[in-house]
């Protein structure tokens, strides 16, 4: 009977000497792995999440026990094939490598439904639609002529005639819309309406319609608004106050005090906005800062210009600060610049730039390519996890999209992990958490060179009807149909 328990008692000894051991290597993220090529390896793990959460979660073959959000521990260095569904959405799927010590995430993956339906607003066929910025409302158009645009209140999915500013068979009503110019922050729209010798500048700002009574704000502001009217930019704090920049310089021009004041004279190579106020490059390769409210334009600091040589082959330069220190230039043969070690980011072909909501990054495009605008990693690795700490000094241009036919518009979606464009008629949503391979799926079809407009708090995309031009939305924020 004692050699029993003897036996028993180092049988347990034996266990507890190797059992022991794996546990620790174990919580510590280790496996042993017999074999040549074996040994203690340091595993990975995967974190899943969606929208909205509840996937079914594959790995291989082989289904996870749980939904999604879901952390998959103790996996070892490999790549692994990663399946989410969602009965009535489309299957995500995805290979994702795991490397030791490290997580694999995959987040804020979007389930969008099989079938997204369309919601019609207005039977009525539509020229085109006018994005009108931070604002629950935009503008289409059902004609060229000023009784023919329409106001479209997103919050009530209805859309009513903008009479209140051209009542119809009126002198303006009956007159055609030369130019639109939209503030890219207040909401506020300046029409220039009737034929180009006499026609009338109309200031406004459209609003939504409560008990039969409209919130639009207007103001025929043509005595102030002489010719050349010249390019209209928005910098302060209040759409009523505008610049107007000319060949010969700039002038401010007031809704509210009837004014227009002088603010520079001389030619311009190029303009931006920052802080609320108005830059302006001067053909002397001086850049200056100047307050919607009048007063002394000022000189900058000379560090913020890109190199010279760029200086002087450079026309219509838009400028888009990065930081209070770097400062990007982009001009009419859509080269970027930067003015931090002469950076030329971009040697041609960019047309648009949309800074994210929350970080410093920008989404460039142009043409067949739409990429992000991000700082650059420093090189240093302090930790040794392969994350390096990023130097806001250097920035870089990383090409999520090189096959487009001609992107028009882009969209920060979903708190900016994702990105809506257009191409042509077909519009995309794109992910970004996957730097790799950033997957992107057709969300719609729209009419073809006609704009869309994106209402981010309510995760709609509006557009014209492919087929017969009315206004349709559909959503994407999951659940909702």
């Amino acid at each position: 009977m004692a050699t029993i328990r003897r036996i028993i008692f180092y049988l347990f000894v034996l266990a507890y000497a190797i059992v022991c051991p794996l546990t620790i290597l174990y919580a510590f993220g280790l496996i042993y792995r017999p074999g040549e090529e074996g040994g203690v390896i340091r595993t990975g793990l995967i974190s899943i999440s969606t929208i909205p959460p509840g996937s079914d979660i594959y790995l291989g073959r082989l289904r996870y026990t749980r939904k999604s959000p879901a952390v998959i521990r103790d996996l070892l260095p490999d790549e692994y094939s990663i399946r989410l569904s969602r009965k009535g959405y489309r299957t995500w799927s995805h290979r994702v490598v795991v490397k030791p010590g490290r997580a694999a995430v995959v987040e804020n993956v979007l389930f969008l439904p099989n079938d997204i339906p369309l919601n019609r607003i207005a039977d009525t066929s539509f020229e085109d639609i006018v994005p009108v910025p931070n604002s629950p409302v935009f503008l289409v158009q059902r004609s060229l002529r000023a009784e023919d645009l329409y106001v479209v209140d997103t919050t009530q999915d209805a859309s009513r005639p903008l009479r209140e500013l051209f009542p119809a068979g009126g002198r303006l009503g009956k007159s055609l819309v030369q130019d639109v110019h939209v503030s890219p922050a207040h909401g506020g729209v300046l029409f220039k309406v009737g034929p180009k010798e006499g026609a009338r500048s109309v200031w406004a700002r459209p609003g939504r319609e409560a008990n039969g009574e409209s919130s639009s704000v207007w103001e025929d502001v043509t005595d102030i608004f002489m010719e050349p009217a010249g390019e209209i930019a928005w910098a302060g704090d209040h759409p009523e106050q505008m610049f107007v920049i000319g060949p010969g310089g700039i002038e401010i021009l007031d809704v509210r005090e009837k004014s227009r004041l002088t603010l520079w004279e001389g030619a311009l190579l190029g303009h931006g906005s920052y802080k609320g106020r108005l830059l302006f490059l001067a053909d002397d390769h001086r850049l200056y800062a100047a307050d919607a409210g009048g007063g002394e334009p000022k000189l900058m600091s000379a560090s913020l210009l890109p190199h010279e040589d760029y200086l002087k082959s450079a026309r219509a330069v838009e400028i888009i600060p990065y930081s209070d220190e770097l400062f990007l230039f982009k001009d009419e043969r859509g080269r970027l610049f930067a003015n931090q070690g002469s950076q030329l980011l971009v040697r041609e072909g960019v047309e648009g730039l949309l800074r994210h909501p929350n970080v410093k990054v920008f989404a460039v495009w142009g043409g067949d390519r739409l990429g992000i605008l991000e700082p650059v990693p420093d090189g240093r690795d302090a930790d040794g996890d392969g994350d390096e700490p990023l130097d806001v000094r250097k920035l870089q241009v990383r090409w999520v999209e090189t096959h487009a036919r001609a992107i028009e518009q882009v969209f920060w979606a979903y708190d900016g992990k994702y990105l809506i464009y257009r191409d042509g008629g077909s519009v995309f949503l794109l992910e970004l958490w996957n730097t790799d391979f950033p997957r992107r799926e057709v969300v719609a079809h729209a009419r073809g060179g006609k704009k869309v407009v994106w209402m981010e708090r309510a995760r709609r995309l509006y557009f014209l009807d492919r087929w017969d031009a009315g206004l349709v939305w559909m959503s994407l924020a999951p659940g909702e149909s």
